[in-house]
């Protein structure tokens, strides 16, 4: 998310304030080179809820299939009770 910024302003207002013309420049070309790397709060909380959501479907994925291992786990141990109450009895 890039932020845009009045470069002339800027530097308008580094004279005003004292700066030479080549160093209010050098400032405002530094700012509008990073200013890629700034992220909002709103951006920021999107991308976390986003994470969150990828997070709670592999959360989810991995109890359905714990759950399939239990079910799958109960009925073989069924299965071998009743085996064996048929080969015993």
């Amino acid at each position: 998310m890039a932020y845009l910024i009045d470069t002339a302003a800027a530097i308008r207002r580094l004279e005003e304030a004292g700066c030479d013309r080549n160093v209010a420049m050098a400032i405002v070309d530094t700012f509008k080179e990073h200013e890629g790397g700034v992220v909002s709060k709103d951006h920021l909380d999107l991308r976390i809820d986003a994470l969150e959501t990828k997070i709670e479907a592999k959360f989810q994925a991995v109890q359905d299939f714990l759950m399939y291992r239990l079910v799958a786990a109960q009925i073989a141990t069924g299965l071998l009770v009743f085996a064996l109450i048929k080969f015993f009895a």
